[in-house]
């Protein structure tokens, strides 16, 4: 009985002692925060290209540490490769772009081509209101239509 005794005491005195220590701290802070309103008005372009008649053949390897690190994504592949022959090639796009990924003899890692024609934008100009009919026709996009909505839309949920 006495050491079943001891034993609560000590538990008791225990208890007390955690609890003294114990202790809670708290902080809280409010404040608001205004932004203004910011809007972004883009104005078409239209740009011609100039394509190389002469189509190239760009080869890169990759590594599989590189494959792994775009996540092992075959496009992010070949927008990796693309970049790599815009840049070897000054290009701005490469047109009528073919790829093929072949793994390495090795396991190190994948071989991709790329064949395609190299081009720059060049005679970049504000669209005029001749272009709006072959924009609408080859992209199927009515800019006029679109920024007349958005206009609207911009007008009604800014009040």
């Amino acid at each position: 009985m006495k050491k079943v005794l001891s034993i609560a005491v000590f538990t008791m005195i225990a208890m007390v002692a955690n609890a003294q220590k114990t202790s809670v701290e708290y902080h809280q802070a409010q404040a608001r925060q205004v932004e203004p309103l910011v809007k972004t008005f883009i104005h078409p372009k239209v740009a011609e290209m100039n394509v190389s008649a002469k189509r190239i053949e760009f080869s890169k390897f990759v590594s599989n540490e590189q494959v792994r690190s775009m996540g092992g994504d075959p496009s992010e592949l070949k927008a990796y490769v693309l970049a790599e022959a815009c840049k070897e090639h000054n290009a701005d796009v490469i047109v009528a772009a073919i790829y093929f990924i072949d793994s390495d003899p090795s396991q190190q890692g994948y071989t991709v081509k790329l064949m395609g024609y190299p081009a720059t934008y060049s005679t970049w100009r504000d669209v005029q209101s001749g272009d709006y009919d072959w924009i609408k026709n080859v992209y199927g996009v009515d800019l006029q239509k679109d920024q007349q909505s958005k206009d609207a839309k911009s007008i009604t949920t800014n009040r």
